[in-house]
């Protein structure tokens, strides 16, 4: 057994949707504009579930952007030749509790297969126990890293796990497995943030970013995602004196590169565009996940 982890150095809501295993004539429809013939003859599925929350019970620990941000995700998802709309299940604020993102996972299991490639994405407030445990600080309680690992467990297929949230890199210990590939916004012991000029977690955006204009697969969104939101809170630093660096992680557990997005082909676009990123002068903007 090869576990692999790299720490690159330095620089809505759908219904439920029983399976179906013949081909549905969208499915059939990607193949014949171009879809690769491995996807088609396995009949490979795409399937998410999409957790944020910027409404916390109380006043002072609301998020403003954590919906956008999987909203953005989602868009861009769909955008992709193998995603279908019924496919994504988005659970947001008062419904994102522990019984409701339980729920969604159990429905993830019911639909996925082992030909399949399921992805797991949180952006909320996280939270560290003595440096130790981690957890997802959900609407109503604490989700521990044990406890996601118990439910991902279930999932036969090929698994992409995003999270953007405090501390999210000490999930890499607990969750790390084969068939797994694990996306983090900061180290275990580092804080992560959302930022007001992006509507998103700095992280976030630039998956999202990455994923629609130039990459496919989960590895290769990674390391473009890295380089760029380490060089952008490396400026937030400079310019409000405080450190709100960021060092996302990975966990590669597969062998050969996970695909999320297929298209036929890419639009152009420049390096300017994809680097071009404002930074205004108010610290208030800044809002620690």
């Amino acid at each position: 057994m090869i576990l692999v982890s790299i720490a690159f150095p330095v620089l809505g809501e759908s219904p439920y949707q029983s399976k179906n295993p013949d081909p549905t004539s969208e499915k059939e429809s990607y193949f014949i504009l171009g879809d690769s013939l491995y996807d088609s003859f396995w009949k490979r599925e795409y399937w998410a579930v999409i957790v944020g929350i910027n409404d916390y019970p109380g006043q002072s620990n609301d998020l403003p952007y954590s919906i956008n941000e999987i909203t953005s995700f989602k868009n861009t998802l769909l955008k992709g030749r193998n995603w279908l709309p019924s496919n994504i299940r988005i659970v947001t604020d008062k419904n994102a509790t522990r019984e409701g993102i339980f729920d969604a996972l159990e429905w993830l299991d019911e639909q996925e297969d082992k030909n399949d490639v399921s992805v797991f994405y949180y952006v909320g407030h996280g939270s560290q126990n003595s440096g130790i445990n981690e957890s997802l600080s959900v609407y109503n309680s604490e989700i521990y890293d044990e406890e996601l690992d118990i439910h991902l467990d279930n999932l036969e297929g090929q698994v992409v796990i995003i999270i953007d949230c405090c501390y999210s890199g000490g999930f890499i210990e607990e969750l790390g497995q084969l068939k797994r590939v694990i996306l983090t916004a900061c180290e275990k012991d580092e804080k992560a943030y959302q930022y007001e000029e992006l509507k998103s977690g700095i992280f976030g955006y630039y998956v999202k970013l990455y994923l629609e204009k130039l990459t496919k697969t989960a590895e290769l969104t990674f390391l473009f995602s890295f380089f760029h939101t380490i060089y952008y809170t490396e400026q937030l630093s400079e310019e409000y004196n405080r450190d709100y660096t960021m060092h996302p992680k990975i966990y590669d557990g597969c062998f050969g590169r996970v695909k999320m997005i297929k298209r036929l082909f890419l639009k152009p676009v420049s390096f300017v565009q994809l680097i071009h990123s404002k930074i205004q002068n108010n610290s208030s903007k800044i809002r620690e996940l």
